[in-house]
């Protein structure tokens, strides 16, 4: 339930608990002062007609003038005056005082003998009646509440505006933690409302501030490391490719050399020498391979030569050889020319990871590659980014399943570039894997130094 239905709520149930008060409270107070009115008025009437029949005894015709007095007597209020002669039902005896006025406790009839001439012509009966005051009662009630109803629509319609504007703030705020909770930091709060909320929505703009800062420190860092990597494995593989390749080349021609002239004697141990040697050969070609391998997999060769287009492309073909049953697109609507090296990397080894589950793991025909320029409003990051998009029709992601190292790693350098990476089963079968890397700073001369093949 929200703040405002409460706030509403509390404000109603006081404003209903106010009118059933006074409702009440009039009710309570209506009996008393009901009974001692009707009390004053059998007094009053009974003195008042004691005093108009002493003149019925000069009268000519005193059942008339009493019937006129009796008449006369209709509008008076809290008591009934009539004759028991025109009475269907005359009160029984014990509710009928003849003298005085009524006891205190349940208002009693008054009856009055009327005496002409020594001759009882009739007995007015004097009747309590608090019905006209209680409709007084409950026409006051009706007029509260009349009024009372207008006072409160009036009290909730300024009352609800007063709690909207206290709290469109809290709005605001609800906003703003949504997207601290989605990662967005760029938040930047009004401080406005009450002091309360004017400092909770300053302390959500300084928690903001501080968080932003701290991603932009740690992208910083991440980037480093990467960049640091990077580094890394460049002068790995130039000591590879300059240092370990030369040496296995120089020992394998050495070995073929040298087993060439074992294999000029004719004697046995030459035989086995030269046999000896050629499992040498062997392993020492088993060593290139290797060594070719992880330079492939340090630095992808063709990507200084041909540049990050040529390199996929190269990738894509040479994918295309070994999987002779698959059909691989490739489509590059983006502009990837001087960028910096990590990005080119990062790009790249997207691609080829894509590339090496929908073929490994997937079983696929048909995969394509697309590449896009992307505004921030699209990739929902800050800033523009690239779109690598790798989508295949092979069997899907498992409902349960975890990731390999090789996508752990991609989405570990996609993120500290910046970027975020996805990947998602497609209800119409196959896996899209997607990444965003951000567009940094273009260079002109990317890979200038990377080594070649071995």
């Amino acid at each position: 339930m929200s703040i405002r239905l409460r706030l509403n709520l509390a404000l109603g149930l006081l404003v209903m608990s106010a009118f059933a008060a006074m409702i009440g409270a009039l009710l309570l107070d209506s009996g008393p002062r009901l009974r001692s009115e009707i009390e004053s008025s059998m007094a009053v009437t009974q003195s008042m007609v004691r005093s108009s029949i002493i003149p019925l005894q000069d009268s000519a015709t005193p059942r008339e003038s009493l019937a006129r007095l009796v008449a006369s007597l209709k509008t008076l209020r809290h008591v009934r005056v009539e004759l028991a002669s025109t009475l269907q039902d005359v009160p029984p005896a014990s509710r009928i005082v003849n003298i005085g006025t009524p006891e205190r406790g349940e208002p009693m009839a008054a009856g009055i003998q009327v005496h002409v001439a020594g001759e009882m012509i009739d007995t007015i009966i004097i009747t309590p009646e608090g019905s006209d005051e209680m409709s007084e009662v409950w026409e006051t009630i009706e007029r509260i509440s009349a009024y009372g109803a207008i006072f409160a629509a009036i009290a909730f319609l300024v009352t609800s505006l007063l709690i909207s504007r206290s709290l469109a703030p809290l709005t605001d705020l609800k906003s703003a933690l949504r997207l601290l909770e989605e990662g967005n930091y760029s938040v930047a709060l009004a401080t406005r409302g009450a002091p309360e909320i004017s400092e909770i929505s300053s302390r959500v703009n300084t928690l903001a501030s501080a968080l932003n800062k701290a991603r932009s420190e740690n992208r910083q860092l991440s980037s480093g490391i990467v960049r640091a990597q990077d580094d890394e494995r460049r002068e790995i593989a130039r000591e590879l490719h300059d240092e370990l390749g030369p040496y296995l080349f120089s020992i394998r021609a050495s070995g073929t050399v040298l087993k060439r002239s074992f294999e000029q004697s004719a004697s046995p141990e030459a035989a086995n020498a030269a046999q000896k040697t050629a499992e040498i050969i062997d392993q020492i070609d088993a060593l290139q391979q290797t060594n070719r391998r992880v330079l492939r997999r340090l630095s992808p060769i063709g990507l200084a030569e041909l540049g990050l287009e040529g390199a996929l492309q190269a990738l894509i073909g040479l994918l295309s050889k070994n999987q002779t049953a698959a059909k691989v697109s490739l489509s590059i609507e983006a502009k990837l020319d001087g960028l910096d090296e990590t990005t080119c990397l990062t790009i790249y080894r997207v691609v080829q990871e894509g590339l090496t589950n929908a073929f490994r793991h997937a079983g696929a025909t048909a995969v394509s590659v697309e590449i896009l320029n992307v505004s921030s409003t699209q990739s929902g990051r800050e800033g523009d980014a690239f779109s690598i998009a790798v989508r295949d029709n092979g069997e899907g992601l498992p409902d349960e399943t975890q990731e390999g190292y090789g996508l752990k790693g991609m989405r570990e350098r996609v993120s500290a570039l910046g970027g975020a990476l996805t990947i998602r089963r497609l209800t119409q079968g196959g896996t899209r894997l997607e990444a965003f890397v951000p567009i940094a700073s273009r260079q002109p001369s990317a890979f200038a130094e990377m080594p070649g093949r071995v």
